[in-house]
């Protein structure tokens, strides 16, 4: 088995455990299900060594992230958006020499696992979802381009000597906790076309090196 693709069903219960079996599969694609449970088990980076493209968006998946996950030798794109997980984002990420997107915006804003506010409309909030800073490697990995971690509730401050490593152009970190200034090293980055810090804790000035973004879009 090489691509198994079940997104856009209404399939229910957990991931087989089984699954870490299949050697040969490249593309998991599970996304817009209501798939729970957690991803214990699911993975296996000591097999599965062709499995690049991970799409797990839209479910109701419980648990952390697990390191087996992580650490797969040929991951270049996962993506979690939406779903009910809690823990912290495992530093171990940042050795994913071959991770061009990490879409993980909303880890725990699955409407199963939100708490509905009356008013106003269409507001709710979470808890026990995810807890923790920023590992700052992520920034700073060689194949990355695009980093997605909004709505996730993260703390701690960026990096004031904050690098970008040589793809990264996509930085979404809007609706976390984050605090601190805006690292003026950010104009460093002259192929960054998206970035977005709002919604979070930010002080201090503008820095005037944002002006050299000419290629920033967003």
């Amino acid at each position: 088995l090489d691509v198994l693709g079940l997104n856009n069903n209404l399939l229910t219960g957990p991931i087989p455990s089984s699954f870490s079996e299949l050697r040969s599969m490249a593309q998991l694609l599970l996304s817009y299900n209501f798939l729970s449970g957690t991803l214990e088990h699911v993975f296996d980076s000591t097999k599965q060594l062709v499995l690049y493209n991970i799409q797990l968006n839209n479910n109701r998946l419980s648990g952390t992230l697990p390191v087996d996950l992580m650490t797969l030798p040929s991951l270049q794109h996962l993506v979690a958006v939406e779903n009910c997980m809690s823990g912290t984002l495992p530093e171990v990420v940042c050795a994913g020499r071959r991770v061009i997107s990490l879409i993980l915006d909303g880890l725990h804003t699955a409407p199963a696992c939100r708490t509905s506010l009356f008013a106003p409309a269409h507001t709710y909030t979470i808890s026990n979802g995810m807890r923790g800073t920023i590992p700052a490697c992520l920034f700073n990995m060689s194949a990355l381009a695009s980093l997605h971690l909004t709505g996730n509730g993260f703390t701690g401050t960026l990096p004031s000597a904050l690098s970008l490593g040589p793809h990264l152009d996509d930085v979404m970190l809007s609706h976390n906790a984050l605090t601190g200034t805006i690292p003026a090293s950010l104009g460093d980055a002259m192929l960054l076309q998206s970035l977005n810090l709002s919604s979070n804790f930010l002080t201090g000035t503008i820095p005037d090196a944002l002006s050299h973004l000419t290629r920033l879009s967003v």
